[in-house]
Formats: C-alpha cells, structure tokens, sequence
C-alpha cells in the first residue's frame, strides 16, 4: 500500500470518492493538501485504517441513522445555505485553541459553532474539517483544536455531522496524543448510534488501553440497539 507521505506528495487525495459526492470531494481536497504529518509511524497508523475510512466515503449516498439502524438511505443534501462571513473560521479557531474543554459543558466555541452550522452546514463542515487538518501535526497549545473539534462534535448527533464528523473522529483515534485519541472514541459513545459498533471493530488502535475502552463503548452500543 501507498504510503500517505507519497500520496500527500504526488498531491493525490488519501481517500478515494465518489466524484459526484461534493462533500467528500471537498474534504479529499483538504487531505491532499495537509503536508504537515509529522512522523511515518503516525502515517502508517492513519494508512492502516485506512479501508475504514474508505468504506465510509466512496458510497453515492450517504445513510440515515438513529440510535438503532443505519439501512435507511436518503440522498446526500448539499446543505447549502447563506453565505459565511469571511472571518467565521478564524474566530471559531481562536476560540477553539484558548478554551478548555469538560465533558457535559457547552463552551462559547460550540455555541458559535453551532451558529454556523444552521446558517451553511457545509461550509462550517469543510471549515473545521480544514482546521483540523491543518492542526493535526501541532503540538502545545494548538492540539485544543482537535480537541475542540471532537467536543462539539460529540454533541451532535450522528447524522448532523455524518460524513465530516465520523472520518475527523477515526483520524483522531491514529493521533499520538491519548487525549486526542480518547476523545475519538468519546464521539462514538456520545453518538449512540449502533453504526459506530462496526466502525470502531475495524479500527486498528495503537495502545491497550485505548481498545479497551473502545470495547467498552461497543458493548454500550450493542445495548442500545
């Protein structure tokens, strides 16, 4: 298999897409372009779920889910809305880095987020998706971004934030940061969706401890449906 520093260097895209899907291509668009993956070992963690990711992304539509069943399919909405100020991402970036985040607090970040969200769900989708591209490698301060960015996301429902919300939560699942990682698991757990019982069994996790909690939030899920 190709590693991603080739793919990212040949500026192909990670994913394969189906090229009618506009929301997909937009965020292979913003895969291809991050060129900040710090080291091969972190590379090959991503690559290896990389048939996951896959699976998820290249359908021409996308499912409808509750807490119980995925087998409906309804058509992929564009989302399309009023226009975002230019300056939205940068002041939901500034927020996302100088915050701090605790499990059941809404912080003004998700509030903001959320006003965005109901004005275009799809340019507020690309836009995060690209802050946490771009912050993937970071270290320090800049890691609230991926933190941040799984809180809210955590907080909406898994048909919300489907397909953008479920590939930034499994990419998170490969980071080096545990904290990161654990909170990638945490969307599936707050998600409660049953889908997410076969999305974190086909995910290759990088420590002990973080498959067990994974099991735990699968044995929860198989409870739910």
């Amino acid at each position: 298999m190709m590693s991603l520093l080739s793919i990212i260097d040949n500026k192909s895209s990670l994913i394969t897409f189906n090229q009618n899907d506009s929301i997909s291509t937009e965020f292979s668009n913003l895969i291809s372009k991050n060129e900040t993956l710090e080291t091969q070992k972190q590379t090959i963690e991503i690559i290896d779920n990389y048939d996951l990711i896959d699976s998820i992304y290249t359908t021409k539509k996308s499912k409808q889910f509750n807490k119980s069943t995925s087998t409906e399919e309804i058509p992929i909405s564009n989302d399309k809305g009023t226009s975002l100020e230019p300056d939205s991402m940068a002041i939901l970036k500034s927020m996302l880095e100088n915050e701090d985040y605790e499990n059941g607090i809404v912080n003004p970040s998700e509030i903001y987020f959320r006003k965005l969200f109901l004005r275009n769900k799809m340019d507020t989708m690309n836009g995060i998706s690209k802050i946490f591209v771009d912050s993937y490698s970071s270290d320090g301060r800049k890691i609230n971004n991926l933190i941040g960015i799984l809180h809210l996301l955590s907080h909406a429902t898994y048909l919300e934030v489907y397909p953008f919300g479920q590939m930034l939560a499994i990419m998170a699942i490969s980071h080096k940061n545990n904290e990161v990682a654990e909170f990638g698991i945490k969307c599936f757990e707050n998600w409660e969706n049953a889908d997410g019982i076969e999305k974190l069994e086909a995910i290759k996790f990088s420590t002990h401890l973080l498959q067990l909690y994974a099991n735990e939030v699968i044995n929860d899920l198989r409870g739910i449906s």
